[in-house]
């Protein structure tokens, strides 16, 4: 077992990914935060009124379906799910988990392959 740098504890590096589900149901968030923050910053973006005014709808109408069609407690359960679940498909979609990482050589179709 390798001891934690400096710079990083050992908690927030899980060796799987099953510790750090949890954590993922909140990168949804967070993704909506930098993304506002990201167009709502003086630096250069592209689009940015064609960006805010896309987010903007996109806010107004889900909010109005939602909270017009469900109840209060319901339409926050609804958008709490929501966020978990784009938050866990987002960030796993980019986790490698070492447990499904192959044991034998690596093939490549790229380079030739010297058979052992």
């Amino acid at each position: 077992m390798r001891p934690p740098t400096a710079g990083s504890p050992r908690p927030a590096q899980p060796t799987t990914g099953s510790p750090a589900i949890p954590l993922h149901t909140f990168e949804g968030i967070d993704l909506h935060f930098q993304g506002l923050k990201h167009v709502s910053n003086r630096g250069p973006v592209k689009q940015r009124w064609t960006e805010l005014c896309l987010i903007t709808v996109r806010f107004c109408l889900l909010l109005t379906a939602v909270y017009a069609l469900l109840p209060i407690g319901m339409a926050l359960a609804f958008f709490g799910v929501q966020l978990a679940v784009f938050g866990v498909c987002m960030d796993a979609s980019f986790v490698r988990l070492p447990a499904h990482e192959p044991a034998g050589p690596q093939l490549s179709l790229l380079r030739r392959n010297k058979a052992p």
